[in-house]
């Protein structure tokens, strides 16, 4: 690993950390991170521990640069930085003490969670996607079933209606919880359900195309495409709803 990244991984502002800051900055990432505060969701948890070991990995690498420069042999005589590093913070990250320090933070910036774009990212779900296959193909079979009920000729006002519903929430899942999947607060959490309602929403196209671009990080602009779609649809069932009024009435 290298510094750079070593010290945005601890959050580190200062370019020459002591070995003081770099201890506060691991407890205060290793507090941040546990696994133990995941266990409501086994993809975040699985996360969080590679996230506690490349923190440990971070602050190995900046105790042995700071062992380097010989700005520890006064305190701790000859030990090596790796010694040192287990003396203080015990062998792998589960037995590392945290504790709660209210000066933590004084020596850190605001750390971040998530990781991308070569050290953070601000959308945990691209951490941990995965396609999940048996959930986009039911998904796919949700919006089939949907659209043929659109023309099964069901009574006007049901096929209408389930039209106008559908392409309602078509337009919302577009414009608002695809997009979130890119952020640091997505709609969606769970890669089932997210492949899930994709699918639901996009259908065979779309919602390849979304699971697709969460594969490559890549938001893309097919949402956009997907939110005018809908949108027009769902003017043009207005404007069919009212010409059909108008006619019913003038029948009468």
């Amino acid at each position: 690993m290298e510094r750079a990244v070593a010290l945005a991984w601890l959050g580190i502002a200062s370019d020459s950390p002591t070995e003081e800051e770099i201890s506060t900055a691991y407890r205060v990432a290793m507090r941040l991170n546990q696994p133990d505060n995941h266990i409501d969701n086994e993809d975040v948890r699985r996360y969080a521990e590679e996230q506690c070991k490349l923190i440990s990995e971070a602050q190995d690498v900046l105790l042995k640069e700071y062992w380097q420069a010989g700005d520890g042999q006064t305190n701790h005589g000859n030990k090596s930085p790796h010694d040192a590093h287990n003396t203080h913070y015990g062998n792998g990250y589960h037995s590392s003490p945290i504790v709660e320090d209210e000066h933590d933070t004084e020596y850190v910036q605001q750390p971040t969670f998530h990781r991308a774009e070569g050290i953070f990212s601000s959308a945990p779900v691209l951490d941990i996607w995965k396609t999940s296959i048996a959930y986009s193909v039911a998904g796919m079979l949700t919006f089939s079933i949907v659209v043929l009920s659109m023309f099964l000729n069901p009574p006007w006002i049901i096929g209408a209606s389930l039209h106008v519903s559908y392409s309602i929430f078509m337009f919302v899942y577009a414009v608002v919880i695809y997009p979130s999947l890119f952020t640091r607060k997505p709609k969606l959490k769970s890669n089932t359900a997210i492949s899930f309602w994709n699918c639901a929403a996009g259908g065979f196209i779309f919602g390849a195309i979304w699971n697709g671009n969460l594969s490559k990080k890549n938001k893309g602009i097919s949402h956009i495409v997907l939110a005018v779609l809908s949108g027009l649809n769902l003017a043009f069932m207005i404007i069919l709803y009212w010409l059909n009024s108008i006619i019913l009435r003038g029948m009468m």
